[in-house]
């Protein structure tokens, strides 16, 4: 960033601070080389900001969040910041939020609770004395950090140092299924299309054939179909979804009819019947590297009594070279509880708002955070919002 100076002041400033070469006279613009340092130098440089705390990925329903950001006033003084906040993706109007500078240059403030249903979204404004106004993210109010309220519940993490539970089933003469860390040779990756390494970094993936090949491709699938299953995994009725970095190669010269297919199925009923979720007919990892997929399950089956995913890699006449790898595979599930019910305007829960209710709510006045007694609609602060509610519905 470099303040407040305008595009026509920052070619001014190239333009004086060029070096003289008089071979270059009338050969380009200048006449001379740009000194890009000392341009730089002579520019005044606006404050930058950046983020201390990372942004959460999620946060539980009614709770707040503390965030903070570095703000390095450079050249200038910082005036002012504030972050600004709202919830439901704008359909609330943006509010600023006390910011208060903790120490040096890092500022912070308390993102308030949210509720299940929400979608918290934020941005940090801030100025300097000479170079204004600026946001970070830069996108500000059109382009804001936004987290979700809930919690992610993982069912499966797997990045296969272990079988866990895991199988293979090979009628492949050569080339099946097996858990190991991929050689490296160069004519398993260079020549064959073969991964070279793992793709979370863990060691271990799944690959078709392994091994050093001693002669041309030894080691890739031949003569059949060689099938990866899953073990079978108790959703426990949750909507989840599935992720795992998958390879699959079948570009190799002499391959011309790609008739070698790699078929991804999904199952949910324990692998007693199989539903297609893909099928890749042209595969260039070899070019493209390891590629990540997610789906939601509900999406392809129903889960009734189990999940169960399985990859089914093959070599059929005529033959060609086909090398397949499956690795860091995950089952999560997003949920969210709201914690205790919203206890509307009748506070006490005995069938009547009336003088009880009322004294509970002045009693806590002014009470802010998601625990407040006296918090009529549960917006996590007590005042006239409340007492609206109660007087509205006053009686039993």
């Amino acid at each position: 960033m470099l303040g407040n100076a305008s595009a026509q002041e920052v070619i001014q400033k190239i333009y004086d601070n060029v070096r003289p070469v008089s071979s270059l006279s009338g050969v380009v613009v200048t006449g001379g080389i740009i000194d890009a340092e000392a341009t730089l130098n002579d520019l005044f440089q606006g404050p930058v900001g950046s983020l201390v705390s990372s942004i959460p990925v999620s946060v539980e329903a009614g709770e707040s969040t503390v965030v903070q950001f570095d703000i390095d006033p450079r050249e200038d003084t910082i005036s002012g910041a504030s972050v600004f906040y709202r919830t439901d993706s704008g359909q609330f109007s943006w509010v600023a939020l006390p910011t208060e500078n903790v120490y040096a240059n890092v500022w912070e403030a308390t993102l308030p609770a949210a509720s299940c249903d929400e979608i918290p979204q934020f941005y940090l404004s801030y100025s300097g004395s000479q170079a204004g106004q600026a946001t970070l993210p830069s996108g500000g109010a059109f382009a804001p950090y936004s987290f979700s309220v809930g919690t992610l519940e993982t069912f499966a993490s797997v990045d296969f140092n272990s079988s866990a539970g895991w199988s293979a089933a090979t009628t492949a003469s050569a080339g099946g299924w097996v858990r190991g860390i991929p050689s490296t040779d160069s004519t398993s990756v260079d020549t064959c299309s073969a991964p070279g390494g793992d793709s979370d970094g863990s060691g271990y993936c799944w690959v078709t054939g392994n091994g050093v090949s001693a002669t041309a491709c030894a080691n890739d699938i031949d003569g059949g179909q060689t099938v990866l299953t899953s073990a079978t995994y108790d959703l426990n009725g949750s909507d989840a979804q599935v992720s795992f970095a998958w390879w699959y190669d079948n570009t190799s010269a002499n391959n011309v009819e790609f008739d070698d297919v790699f078929v991804i199925e999904v199952s949910g009923n324990s692998g007693s019947s199989w539903t297609q979720y893909a099928a890749v007919s042209n595969g260039d990892s070899a070019q493209t590297g390891w590629s990540t997929e997610s789906f939601l399950i509900s999406d392809y089956v129903q889960v009734t009594s189990g999940f169960a995913i399985r990859f089914t890699a093959s070599d059929n006449d005529p033959g060609s070279v086909v090398e397949a790898g499956i690795d860091a595979f995950a089952i999560d599930a997003f949920s969210c509880e709201d914690g205790k019910e919203c206890p509307g305007a009748d506070l006490d829960s005995d069938g009547t708002v009336g003088g009880t209710d009322l004294a509970t709510l002045l009693a806590n006045w002014g009470c802010t955070g998601p625990g407040c007694n006296g918090d009529a609609d549960c917006n996590g602060v007590v005042n006239g919002e409340d007492l609206a509610r109660v007087l509205a519905n006053w009686g039993p």
